[in-house]
This record gives C-alpha cells, sequence and structure tokens, in this order.
C-alpha cells in the first residue's frame, strides 16, 4: 500500500471512530425525547453533521487525542497483548479493508435507489383531468408547484426530485377509482414536500455512505424517516378529515396491497405486529397518542441542537488519526517494545571457522537451519577476541566495533567472553554488545528466511549459547 492510499486508510478509520462518537450522542438523545417535532430536529442536524465532520477530522480545529496510544499504554499496565495481528493479518489492515467494502457496497447500494427512481420517472405518464383538478384543488400552496405522475412500477405513492419534486401515484390506485385513497395519498405526499423532507432524506443516504458501519447512524436515520411520516401524517389530516377516519383509510389501504404491506396491515389491524411494524406506530400516533403532538418545535430548541451539534462536531474531529503518522498503540507495536517470543530455539557449543576473504573482503556465511519471522530477537554467547568479534555478521546485520577496539590497526586483544544481541522490531533494528546499545537503524527491505552467522576472515570464533525467538 502506497503512502497516499495509507493515508487515506488511516483517516477513514480515524473518521468511523469521530462518527461513531458523535452518533451515539445523538442516538442517545432521540431516545428521551418523545415529541415527532423536535426529534426532526435533532435527527437533521446530526446527519447534516456527519457530512460535515469529514473536514474537521482532515483539519481538526482542536487538535487531536492520541487515544490509541493511550490504550496501549493501559494494554502494557494491565500486561495485555497488543493485538499485531490475526492469522498473519495487521490489524489495522483488516479494519481498512472492512471499511474499503462497506463503503463500495453502500455507494452500490445508493446507485441502485438512483437508477430505480430514473427508471420509474421514465415509464410514468400524465393522469387524466380530473386527477390533476383534485390534486389543484388540494395544493393550497402556490409557492410549492410539484408535479404529478403515474407509473405502473410503483405499489405505492413515491415523492422524487429536490428542486422540482414529482409525486408517482401507483397505476392501481387510479385503476381502482377509490377517491378516499387518492386524496389521502396526495395530502401525505404534498405534507413531504411542504416539510422538505426529501432534501433531508438525500443528506441520510449520504450520511449512511460514510457510516455504513455505525450502527447508530442507521438507528438515527430509522427514526427521522419515521417522523417525517408521523409528521405528514398529522398534516395530512388537516385536509382530509379528522384522525381516525385518515387512520382507517391508510389501514385498509395496506390491507388491500397484493404485496408484503397486506401482512403488515393485516398484523396491524389485529395488533399483533407489535412496535415493529412503521404502519401500527403511525397509527397509534393518529388514534391513540397519548399527549399533544407539536407540528414545528420552538426556536429555542432549534439553537440548542445546533450548539449541542457544534460541540459535538468539534469533540468528535479530534478522536481523528493523524494520517500522516502510523496508528501506533493497541495496533502496532512501537519501535522499543520487543516482539513477544511465540517459538524459542536454542543452541551450544557452535565452532565457526572464518575462511579466506572473497574480492569482496568477506568470507561465505553459515546458514543455519533456524528459520527467521519478519520480527525476531537473536543473542549469543560468542567467545573471541574483541577485533573478531566487530568484524562478523549475525542474522545478515554487521555487528559494530566493541568497546575498547577501534580500527582494523589495533593488536588482537586476549580471547574474551561476550554477549551480542540483534533485536528486528516491525521498524528498526537494535544491536547490543554487552549490553550496551552499539547502533539503531532501520530495517532494510531484504530480510533473510534463515539465520546467518558470518565469521571474520581467517578466524574463529565459539559460540557457547545460542538463543533464536520469533
Amino acid at each position: 500500500m502506497n503512502a497516499g492510499a495509507t493515508e487515506v486508510s488511516r483517516f477513514l478509520v480515524g473518521l468511523t471512530v469521530a462518527a461513531f462518537a458523535y452518533s451515539c450522542l445523538f442516538a442517545s438523545w432521540l431516545v428521551l425525547i418523545r415529541q415527532p417535532a423536535w426529534r426532526r430536529v435533532v435527527g437533521r442536524s446530526c446527519l447534516t453533521g456527519i457530512l460535515i465532520l469529514p473536514l474537521l477530522c482532515w483539519i481538526a480545529p482542536l487538535g487531536r487525542l492520541n487515544w490509541i496510544a493511550g490504550l496501549g499504554r493501559i494494554c502494557d499496565n494491565l500486561n495485555f497483548p497488543r493485538l499485531e495481528s490475526v492469522q498473519g493479518i495487521a490489524i489495522e489492515t483488516s479494519l481498512i479493508l472492512v471499511q474499503y467494502v462497506a463503503i463500495v457496497i453502500s455507494i452500490l447500494w445508493a446507485t441502485l435507489g438512483w437508477l430505480a427512481s430514473r427508471w420509474v420517472s421514465s415509464t410514468s405518464f400524465v393522469p387524466d383531468r380530473e386527477i390533476l383538478e383534485l390534486f389543484e384543488s388540494l395544493r393550497n400552496n402556490p409557492s410549492h408547484a410539484p408535479r404529478l405522475k403515474v407509473s405502473a412500477r410503483i405499489s405505492r405513492p413515491v415523492l422524487i426530485g429536490f428542486f422540482h419534486p414529482t409525486i408517482y401515484l401507483p397505476a392501481t390506485l387510479i385503476v381502482s377509482g377509490d377517491q378516499e385513497r387518492l386524496r389521502l395519498a396526495i395530502l401525505h405526499e404534498l405534507a413531504h414536500i411542504k416539510a422538505g423532507d426529501f432534501g433531508f432524506h438525500l443528506i441520510a443516504t449520504f450520511a449512511r455512505v460514510l457510516g455504513v458501519l455505525i450502527p447508530p447512524v442507521w438507528f438515527i436515520q430509522d427514526q427521522l424517516r419515521l417522523d417525517h411520516e408521523f409528521l405528514a401524517d398529522r398534516q395530512a389530516t388537516e385536509g382530509y378529515g379528522t384522525s381516525r377516519s385518515y387512520a382507517r383509510t391508510l389501514l385498509n389501504w395496506a390491507v388491500g396491497l397484493p404485496t408484503r404491506m397486506s401482512r403488515i396491515g393485516s398484523k396491524a389491524m389485529t395488533g399483533s405486529y407489535g412496535r415493529g411494524s412503521a404502519l401500527s406506530q403511525r397509527i397509534a400516533m393518529l388514534v391513540g397518542c397519548p399527549f399533544s403532538v407539536a407540528t414545528k418545535a420552538p426556536r429555542w430548541w432549534t439553537g440548542l441542537v445546533l450548539v449541542v451539534t457544534t460541540i459535538g462536531l468539534l469533540s468528535s474531529s479530534m478522536l481523528a488519526l493523524d494520517a500522516t503518522k502510523p496508528a501506533g498503540g493497541i495496533f502496532i507495536a512501537p519501535a522499543a517494545r520487543p516482539p513477544t517470543p511465540t517459538q524459542t530455539y536454542f543452541a551450544r557449543n557452535l565452532m565457526l571457522i572464518g575462511s579466506r576473504a572473497g574480492p569482496d573482503g568477506r568470507v561465505r556465511p553459515i546458514h543455519l537451519p533456524i528459520p527467521l519471522a519478519e520480527t525476531f530477537d537473536v543473542s549469543i554467547t560468542v567467545e573471541a577476541d574483541l577485533a573478531t568479534i566487530g568484524r562478523m555478521r549475525l542474522a545478515g546485520y554487521p555487528i559494530p566495533s566493541l568497546p575498547g577496539h577501534v580500527g582494523e590497526d589495533v593488536p588482537p586483544s586476549p580471547l574474551s567472553t561476550h554477549h551480542v544481541r540483534v533485536l528486528r522490531t516491525a521498524t528498526d533494528v537494535t544491536i547490543w554488545a554487552d549490553d550496551v546499545e552499539l547502533t539503531n537503524h532501520a530495517v532494510v527491505p531484504s530480510l533473510p528466511t534463515r539465520l546467518s552467522i558470518e565469521a571474520a576472515p581467517d578466524s574463529q570464533i565459539l559460540i557457547h549459547d545460542l538463543t533464536v525467538s520469533w
């Protein structure tokens, strides 16, 4: 994965965390409110804020909280293992792949919905004059000029269009000649147009694309759609008649539909469907609502929601990850943290004799039948003079000159015992000699598959203990 793709991936992971925290706040708030008009303001503000959140997460106006590193320190204090990989796949990479796949599926689903609406629009036609006259008599607001069409591809009324809204009626409704159902359908869709519900339906669709993996976003969108229906029903009853007659016509219509709605209508009529049915909840709000339903939220409530939305957005943006830095923390172990050994190899008393040097001044290394993983820890107790140890290589990495030996012109020192260790992590390699750190440099691209030891030319070393952990 190149640098640009990695930055985008980390940004998406951080955006998901920020959106989850932000949407949880508003989902909890919605549960505490019962007025549909008040809930509508909260739901619309939340979903609109999710579309603004990516920009805030990118610029981070209040800075970023390094919460992943904090979780990593908590794991260290509690002796919990860090989540570096699952069956060889990095946790961070797995989350990124799941995020990409979910977003692509969500975009495809939204695209299918748009194509379906275009298909309905292309196969529709203008209704008869009598229906148009009924439509004009019910449309008592000249500022809203929607169009009315009929389509044989749908089974219930549909509202499509933001700048030029169009109401599509099912052809079966026109053929039936039921004026009561026709009036109910037109009044209900006109109420949606007056409230601007279709525009916020588009906003909710884009918000679900960004929050496809966030359950609170789905919950808020479903609740907002239901509140739109509640308020549209309440508005439509003003031009239709009483709430009970409106509910009776709505229920009879649902029972008569040759679709899944007929089963929902039958269960709602018998009371066996429960709270899972949106239709039964709509009917209950019409005929058995225990409180007075407000059709519009007060201005002070709208101002309060805007303030809470602003605070929630700024606070949630602090949870975004820095796209230019590795995630670290619980996902990738820091450079100074040794890898947790999963396998250990131990050997004693190995004698290595260096042959004559080749043209490059080095001898052929000896490859031991010990495999090496991407991260490993190799330590040896070696008996040799300082000059010999300073010219050998362990696991392909040169051992720097030990303290007490500098340069090639220093006379050979007596044989002595020293402890040499090579630790390779995911980001760098550290070499120690006698518990003194000699060097620390970035990991080279090439990685030996087996443990190799390269002695100095024309020398011999005795390895007392060899330990390999990976």
